[in-house]
């Protein structure tokens, strides 16, 4: 008579026991390690902040706290406050939040609650917006930002009480550069813009949206200061893919084409204006913003294309600084460079 195997009864309480023993200490250990890094980062951070004070930077993180808990990790400041000692600026802002994925620490997803200020000389600047969120990509080796992506909603600007500046949403775009070494790019996009700057508080501006794309042949620099900031602009070449104030889609002021600086600053661009709607933007300028009749017989005299024969090209040729609008000289760009020696 064969032998029969009598196979093991399942324990299946057994077996989650042991899993429920596994994913407790799992959770603990990492709970232990997040804490572990949390203390880290918040000693590195004072000791950034301590080496900015001590090069005259003051920054001030109230209530400065490690959030992020248990996937992410970052900074969160009950409000932020810059003081530079060397120009006398003071800035500061509502609740400030950024971190990162621990599994992503190079890309830090963030948000700053309204308003911002700008104190400097006596002069103040005030920005407000109902929500400001920001996602930035470092490079972990060169330790610089490689791309930053804004979005804002109902922002507004104010200097001394005076409005400057309102619009429905702001985007903004930068990239440091492609591969380390090129196709640096910044764009922008405002929308339903209502005013634009101070003279025109007492006038009813049309909702119109703001377009900036433009693209560099080399990487943006790592920061402003007047040596690299030069460095940058000597040499640099580049193209206007869009810089356009619209209406509507069929209506609207669209600039693009390439563009040079030679080694002391000065433009050099061939550039080509396209105005759609010819009739009610050249109307428009005249009421708004003050163009004169010159400027409207001028564009008028030009010959129209376009689906619905509304449309005119004007070519701006800047050559040396000297901006020439439709073959006539119109005014000077001063060289975009510092004063600093070769």
């Amino acid at each position: 008579m064969p032998f029969k195997q009598v196979q093991p009864r399942y324990n299946a309480g057994r077996r989650i026991k042991w899993l429920t023993i596994s994913v407790f200490g799992v959770v603990v250990a990492a709970s232990i390690a997040w804490f572990a890094l949390a203390r880290y980062l918040d000693g590195q951070v004072s000791t950034q902040l301590a080496n900015l004070a001590d090069n005259g930077v003051a920054i001030d993180c109230a209530e400065r706290s490690v959030i992020g808990y248990p996937f992410r990790m970052g900074i969160d400041c009950a409000s932020l406050s810059i003081n530079d000692n060397e120009t006398d600026a003071i800035a500061t802002t509502g609740e400030f939040r950024a971190a990162a994925l621990l599994y992503q620490p190079s890309q830090i997803v963030g948000a700053i609650t309204s308003p911002a200020t700008l104190v400097q000389d006596g002069n103040a600047v005030r920005a407000d917006w109902s929500d400001l969120r920001f996602v930035t990509n470092i490079d972990r080796d060169r330790q610089t930002l490689t791309q930053v992506n804004i979005r804002s909603k109902d922002p507004s600007v104010q200097i001394s009480a005076n409005e400057l500046f309102a619009a429905e949403t702001v985007e903004f775009f930068a990239r440091s550069a492609i591969d380390g070494n090129a196709g640096a790019k910044i764009a922008s996009r405002i929308t339903d813009v209502t005013t634009l700057f101070a003279d025109f508080e007492a006038v009813e501006m049309p909702p119109i949206a703001l377009e900036f794309d433009v693209e560099f042949a080399k990487p943006l620099p790592a920061s402003l200061d007047d040596q690299q900031r030069t460095d940058f602009v000597r040499g640099l070449a580049g193209t206007v893919n869009r810089a356009a104030a619209v209406l509507s889609n069929d209506q609207g002021m669209i600039i693009s084409g390439p563009f040079d600086f030679d080694d002391a600053g000065l433009l050099n661009a061939n550039l080509e204006l396209r105005i759609i709607d010819v009739d009610a933007i050249t109307q428009l300028m005249a009421s708004k913003v003050g163009v004169g009749a010159e400027f409207t017989a001028l564009i008028n005299a030009l010959p129209r294309s376009g689906p619905n024969g509304d449309e005119v090209q004007i070519p701006i040729r800047v050559s040396d600084g000297q901006v020439l609008f439709a073959g006539f000289p119109i005014f000077d760009i001063p060289a975009a460079i510092p004063d600093v020696p070769n």
